[in-house]
């Protein structure tokens, strides 16, 4: 004998996709919110002036940043950037 058929699950209907865009975003903000807050209480707040290249001055860990990047220093004197994007 088959078993049953399996009975679809009651209760909150699934997110649809632009709940979980919504969601993800949201959460991302929080995230990176809660990494700065915690960046900051271990090495100090944030350099406002971001570095002019790759290469520019900076010591490991240090953070910067303008209208269109978060610059991350991850090494001596040579930093990353990542773009800051509207969603």
């Amino acid at each position: 004998m088959l078993p049953p058929l399996a009975q679809p699950p009651t209760g909150t209907p699934p997110l649809m996709e632009d709940e979980k865009h919504k969601f993800r975003n949201a959460f991302v903000s929080v995230w990176l919110q809660w990494l700065v807050a915690l960046w900051t209480a271990v090495r100090g707040p944030a350099n406002t002036a971001p570095p002019v290249n790759s290469a520019a001055a900076g010591t490991l860990g240090q953070l910067a940043f303008d209208q269109n990047f978060l610059y991350v220093n991850v090494g001596v004197n040579k930093w990353k950037r990542i773009p800051l994007n509207n969603f």
